[in-house]
């Protein structure tokens, strides 16, 4: 990184005389709100009346601090444990619950492989585990049997580290599944943190401190999961998740009072006394594995509403006294409920259909102490019936709030299908269906504030995995308003394909629990300094400039931001596009600068599963506005790649919509946007072998939208699925009625499933030449497109392209640090030194009062020359405040 400008912090000096100097720059930025902690109550949904104003812009949330810590896996392969070696991860999955935020601190308790017994690779049969090479890397970290079990607890504010314990041998290793994902969540209240192994270890930490008040050991639960583990160790086995006594058990505890609830893991529960970890109470068959207890207050009195409504005629509903265990009433439901139910102001939604494999309809009862009364049954629809699947997560998520249910209804199987409604929790009449993107399987969503946030399930979203976030607007309407992805800040998010992981939040800040470490993403209204961008053809084949923010810190520096990533909805092409409205992902500098000063940079521009390197060198701001440029280069290759042939006979133009036709998966599109504008078509070409990867000549694919002249937008993809990673600059391309020639530069960006890298460091460029000839159009419009095209790759080349930003929230003014005030050694003077950056202009000006309008100019205005300067000014004894001025 270069910088052609040092910057300058700022301090008070003072003399006799009361000298202050200070710089003076725009209004001072409010301050950022505090964090109001909460205990989970493991509704997954828990309200917030703090007051904080949430942003609506899609680039402005931002991490707030990250804590790398490995805390298990998704969707399983051994790929991906190979990938943490790699990178200086140990590799674990095991079991985990979500974090916990209580008394301003984060708490999250997992398991890590230790020991000296690793597993006999060969005897592994899952399906995720079947490449021998790496399982054999995997053999002496990742496949231990063994586990230690972990607690951590991180400030919420900062981030920083408060206290870590370790249990040993606790916990049992199992491999990363696809589905099947064990893990109890942890409870917490007054002080004391309670966290259960699979293994039916309990151990009660004090949250100040870490120390542990108590230990318990769950007898029959133990003495089964235990003689399991002696089992797999003795074998040199290593389980997957269902394997054994195990299979879906992602329950959790509870503290209630002076009882804490915790799971027997047999469909009972347990009530232990807080204080001392002694059993208070035991009680049988009232809870499924995938369930934790729901509190339900009535006269300032709490019971536990316990779901057993699963499979094997285990279909209860029961209400639960936790101070003594006793079983109110028990609600036979007639219906398949595995995982959470829908809980809420004195209401509980149950769906009534007993079989797992039949579509159900959602009922909703009245919670009372003497049962429940049945109030009402969504409308019976083909739309409103759904297929529960507990392999799939299959509980209906949603939020109870104000009156008004708001709910996912659908398979999560068939996004097409799914839909977001709200409903009035008394009588079950439709408020709102929201014009918004189709959803897939979802985690648990929660309101903050005035806003719904509904989580994508990572397992099937890949990197567009995150929080769809709506505007509530009260009486049950909402709107869609943009993606936060979890990629976009550089976390790749555990699944939620099987559990449902809550993500705490308070304060503006939502917490979440990813792959490579926890984190803290700022969901506020940004107060600080930032500088909005726009990036002119950083993407080469759009139709408007990448957006991005960088944001800065109280003292004006800027440190890193976000950027709209394309390929963008006008390129029409991207997976999942179901979900597609805005990609924002990170925007990395090497080093942080000044804002609006006079500067050039290295950056990194993170685009979808790929990034690339380059520099932005901006001009000194004049006023909020800030210019300048972006570059990025290609070395070449040594020898430059030729190549050239016919196209493939599928080539097709005249479409009218944002489609892409795969060859592979014919008449299927990848992706679907709709149609396009009036007086434009696609056409689809494919060029056989014309790309020269590592592993040979491939095909190369690409899109281009024109009308009767030109081509208005382009995209290219290859490798494996056709991605849509490729930029296309195509403004020398000529259409014509007759067909399509000229040369267009074309980027190619790997993507996220190359293995191995380009001779150049990851991306490359060259020339396409295209001399094409459309055939006539068949009923539909479509017609075949011929012709021949040729191709060099590795050209050295160098694209750059103007930056126009707008500053906000500059920082407020500050003292000077640096400069130097001594006495001259002309009687009646004072001298001031210090250092006057390059460009800049600074006016010494003097106060006796420091009311405002009071100051004055002392002598001439100061050209900065990059270099200390000295000034003079008559100084008569009198008390007298000077300030320094950096002119803007």
């Amino acid at each position: 990184m270069k910088t052609r400008s040092p910057s300058s912090s700022l301090r008070l000096a003072f003399l006799p005389a009361m000298l202050a100097l200070v710089v003076v720059s725009s209004a001072a930025a409010g301050p950022e709100p505090g964090l109001t902690a909460h205990a989970p109550d493991h509704h997954f949904a828990l309200p917030s009346e703090s007051g904080v104003a949430l942003t609506t812009e899609p680039g402005h949330p931002r991490v707030a601090w990250r804590y790398g810590i490995h805390t298990g896996f998704g969707k399983g392969d051994s790929k991906r444990p190979v990938e943490l070696l790699e990178e200086g991860f140990d590799p674990a999955y095991g079991e985990t619950g979500s974090p916990v935020l209580i008394d301003g601190m984060l708490l999250i308790s997992w398991s890590q492989p230790t020991g000296d017994v690793v597993a006999d690779y060969t005897k592994i049969t899952e399906r995720y585990y079947r490449d021998a090479e790496r399982n054999a890397i995997l053999q002496d970290n990742y496949l231990r049997i063994d586990a230690d079990w972990h607690t951590i607890a991180l400030d919420a504010e900062t981030g920083d580290m408060l206290w870590r314990r370790m249990q040993p041998s606790a916990s049992l290793n199992f491999l990363s599944s696809k589905r099947d994902h064990n893990g109890l969540h942890a409870a917490a209240r007054d002080g004391l943190y309670v966290t259960v192994t699979l293994l039916g270890e309990v151990f009660a930490y004090e949250i100040a401190t870490g120390d542990l008040r108590w230990s318990f050991t769950i007898p029959n639960w133990n003495a089964i999961a235990g003689a399991f583990k002696q089992e797999m160790l003795d074998t040199r086995t290593i389980p997957a998740q269902t394997t054994g006594p195990f299979g879906m058990r992602r329950s959790g505890a509870i503290i209630v009072d002076d009882v804490a609830v915790i799971p027997d893991m047999q469909r009972g529960l347990i009530g232990l006394r807080v204080t001392d970890g002694n059993v208070l109470w035991e009680t049988a068959a009232v809870l499924h594995p995938q369930a934790t207890p729901i509190p339900w207050t009535h006269e300032d009195k709490t019971y536990l509403i316990c779901n057993n409504a699963g499979r094997l005629n285990r279909n209860g509903i029961h209400l639960l006294d936790p101070a003594d265990g006793s079983i109110l009433w028990t609600f036979p439901t007639n219906g398949y409920n595995p995982g959470q139910l829908l809980v809420g102001e004195d209401h509980v939604l149950i769906n009534n259909d007993p079989s797992r494999n039949d579509e159900a309809l959602l009922e909703c009862y009245e919670v009372g102490l003497d049962g429940l009364t049945w109030r009402w049954q969504f409308e019976d629809t083909p739309r409103n019936r759904v297929q529960v699947k507990d392999d799939r997560g299959g509980e209906r998520k949603g939020v109870i709030r104000d009156g008004v249910v708001y709910l996912l209804v659908g398979t999560g199987r068939r996004p097409e299908e799914g839909y977001l409604v709200s409903f009035d929790l008394a009588t079950g009449a439709v408020i709102h269906e929201p014009d918004s993107p189709r959803i897939r399987s979802q985690g648990m969503p929660f309101i903050a504030e005035d806003k719904f946030f509904v989580q994508n399930d990572s397992a099937h979203s890949g990197s567009q995995a995150g929080l769809m976030v709506y505007q509530l607007h009260g009486d049950g309407q909402f709107t869609y308003l943009h993606n936060i992805q979890y990629e976009g800040f550089g976390i790749q998010q555990m699944t939620d394909y099987l559990h449902p992981w809550e993500m705490p939040y308070a304060g503006g800040k939502v917490f979440i629990r990813g792959m490579r470490q926890i984190a803290a993403v700022d969901l506020t209204v940004f107060t600080s300094p930032r500088a909005e961008l726009l990036l002119e053809d950083a993407w080469a084949g759009a139709l408007r400039p990448v957006q991005a923010v960088l944001f800065g810190r109280e003292n004006g520096n800027l440190y890193g931001g976000r950027l709209e990533s394309p390929p963008r909805l006008e390129l029409g092409i991207i997976p999942n596009a179901f979900h597609r409205v805005d990609m924002w992902t990170e925007f990395g500098l090497a080093a942080e600068i000044p804002i609006g000063t006079d500067v050039e940079v290295d950056a990194d521009f993170h685009f979808y599963s790929f990034s690339w390197s380059g520099s932005l060198q901006m001009e000194r701001a004049n006023g909020n506005e800030w210019t300048g440029t972006w570059s990025r280069s290609f070395a070449g290759w040594e020898e430059p790649v030729s190549v050239s042939g016919p196209l493939h006979e599928t080539s097709t133009g005249g479409y009218p919509l944002k489609s892409w036709p795969n060859p592979g998966n014919t008449g299927t599109p990848v992706s679907f946007f709709g149609p396009l504008p009036e007086g434009q078509e696609r056409l689809h070409l494919i060029l056989p072998e014309a790309l020269p990867r590592f592993d040979g000549l491939k095909d190369l694919i690409l899109a281009f939208d024109h009308d009767d002249t030109s081509v208005l937008t382009a995209v290219g993809g290859a490798f494996r699925y056709n991605q849509a990673y490729h930029e296309i600059d195509a403004r020398d391309l000529v259409v014509t009625p007759e067909g399509l020639s000229g040369t267009a530069l074309v980027i190619i960006n790997t993507d996220a499933w190359i293995e191995g890298d380009w001779q150049n460091g990851g991306s490359l460029a060259g020339y396409v030449t295209l001399d094409l000839t459309f055939g006539e159009p068949d009923e539909a419009g479509l017609y075949p497109v011929s012709g021949t095209w040729s191709a060099e790759w590795g050209i050295e080349h160098t694209r750059s392209g103007p930056v126009t930003a707008i500053l906000q929230n500059m920082p407020a003014p500050q003292a000077y640090q640096g400069v130097k005030i001594r006495r001259s050694a002309t009687p009646g003077e004072i001298a001031l030194s210090f250092f006057a950056e390059a460009g800049a202009t600074y006016q010494v000006e003097t106060s006796t009062t420091l009311e405002v309008g009071s100051w004055v100019p002392v002598g001439s205005p100061i050209e900065g020359t990059g270099e200390e300067v000295d000034t003079h000014h008559n100084f008569t004894g009198e008390r007298r405040f000077y300030r320094l001025v950096k002119e803007e």
